[in-house]
């Protein structure tokens, strides 16, 4: 079947929203999506986790109906990926070794596939593995990128196993198989699937930390060598800045429209001001001092930002991060956080998703948002609709239907309409061919270091949030 035939769908279990989405995927392998349908996740989603068993499945089973209405006719989805992004996602190292002949060997492919079989059966208390990222390998001792070919006495493999708490591959194969009788085609972990459509070539090899601040969590990728090194999932996100501006006695709607439009993470000539705000019945008002919002937004987005930075730091790869950090996120839409990241870290870009992963001429218009979703279509292998086939009853009344509308197009007017079109595919054909030739290729080029290393600006970061790392620590040693 053609890849193009091919039709994927996929679930992103935020804790602010539910998004679905269809979508094919051209010859080379870019997300041309279909149709997308999002509902909010009304607190059955939990830091990226279900919560609601029965509230999920009535959700997804609306959006799965949405879609369903964007396909041809008698296509509907029988299976669906889940992505997940919750709060006991995590990377665990696992180290797999094998002894050479005593003489030594070349390592040949068997014996690579042992490393993997052996791997296979890791296990965990109350764990469940979700992900397995391709190896880190080292060859007597040395790391090695191709290990296959070269000659050794040892040969040791360096996984990272993504594991989650068992529940959370159970409630949702509860939710998608018991409750809406759907197959469950894979469970994908969404920050990985984020990361292959987001960062770039250049950034994986010079290493980066992506970070995603969600609604009800943030994530933090570390990448070294163009491989997974570190996933660690914050239970705090953007949601927990709403949170804390409901105290000034508002709904959450309302916290989150002045989360949107009024907070400010730098201080400037509006901080001293004030704002006034209409409510929903769109007759009282009421009068918010610029400072006391921002003093509650900024405490927040400190305290996370702080956390993810001692992520990095304990980390110990703070040296070989040559992307520095790459932001991605609803929590880092809140205005000047950007600006404020930048001039504490200089190193912090905006996550921009790869126009090779997408299909430009159908995709644009679904990027800003979408990200997560078309990150776990990227993903997806297994096709996830079927045709449903009529029975002869209503086929026969779709002919007898069709006889009676008059049709007004004859058969050299359907021909002539087929060569129009495929005239028209041809021309977009080479248009897209000739727009790849041309456009340049997009590089990040590592920067001589003129000043202070990243590394020396993010020790000024800790200096900053230090009062929060300690207050960390001690509730740490305290449980």
């Amino acid at each position: 079947m053609s890849s193009m035939n091919t039709i994927y769908a996929v679930i992103d279990l935020g804790s602010w929203y539910i998004r679905g989405m269809v979508a094919r995927k051209t010859e080379d392998g870019r997300v041309s999506p279909i149709s997308f349908y999002e509902e909010p996740a009304n607190n059955c989603i939990r830091h990226g986790c279900i919560h609601n068993i029965d509230e999920a499945a009535a959700i997804i089973r609306r959006i799965v109906s949405q879609l369903n209405e964007q396909l041809e006719d008698n296509t509907h989805i029988t299976s669906l990926y889940v992505g997940v992004g919750g709060q006991s996602i995590a990377s665990q190292e696992y180290i797999v070794r094998k002894a050479m002949a005593p003489e030594g060997e070349v390592i040949r492919t068997e014996h690579i596939e042992s490393l993997w079989a052996e791997m296979r059966g890791a296990s965990f208390p109350d764990k469940e593995v979700l992900d397995v990222t391709d190896p880190l390998f080292y060859v007597d001792g040395k790391q090695e990128i191709q290990a296959k070919g070269v000659f050794c006495h040892q040969l040791e493999a360096r996984f990272q196993l993504i594991t989650a708490r068992r529940s959370v591959k159970q409630n949702i194969r509860i939710a998608i198989e018991e409750r809406l009788g759907l197959r469950l085609a894979g469970i994908l972990v969404t920050p990985l699937c984020e990361a292959q459509v987001l960062l770039s070539d250049d950034e994986l090899t010079l290493g980066c930390c992506y970070v995603n601040i969600g609604a009800g969590c943030t994530s933090v990728s570390i990448y070294k060598n163009r491989l997974l090194a570190m996933l660690r999932v914050l239970p705090m996100g953007g949601y927990n800045v709403t949170r804390d501006l409901t105290s000034l006695r508002l709904t959450e709607q309302e916290a989150e429209n002045i989360k949107i439009n009024n907070v400010s993470m730098i201080n400037d000539n509006k901080s001293n001001g004030s704002f006034r705000m209409t409510f929903a019945d769109k007759f009282s008002e009421r009068e918010f001092r610029s400072s006391e919002v921002n003093r509650l937004a900024k405490a927040r987005m400190d305290e996370i930002t702080a956390n993810y930075l001692n992520i990095l730091r304990l980390s110990g790869l703070l040296e070989d991060i040559g992307a520095g950090i790459i932001l991605n996120g609803g929590g880092t839409k809140i205005n000047k956080y950007m600006a404020a990241m930048k001039k504490i870290l200089g190193e912090v870009t905006p996550a921009k998703i790869r126009m090779d992963r997408i299909d430009t001429e159908n995709a644009i218009s679904f990027i800003e948002g979408h990200i997560s979703t078309i990150g776990l279509a990227y993903k997806a292998t297994q096709a996830c609709t079927d045709y449903i086939t009529t029975n002869l009853g209503e086929l026969v009344s779709q002919i007898e239907t069709k006889e009676e509308t008059p049709a007004n197009d004859t058969v050299q007017d359907l021909f002539a309409q087929d060569r129009q079109i495929e005239r028209k595919e041809n021309e977009q054909r080479g248009n897209t061919d000739r727009q790849r030739e041309d456009s340049p290729k997009q590089t990040v080029k590592k920067k001589e270091k003129t000043g202070p290393s990243f590394g020396d600006k993010l020790k000024g970061a800790f200096i900053k949030f230090g009062s929060l790392f300690d207050e960390d620590t001690n509730q740490d040693n305290n449980r």
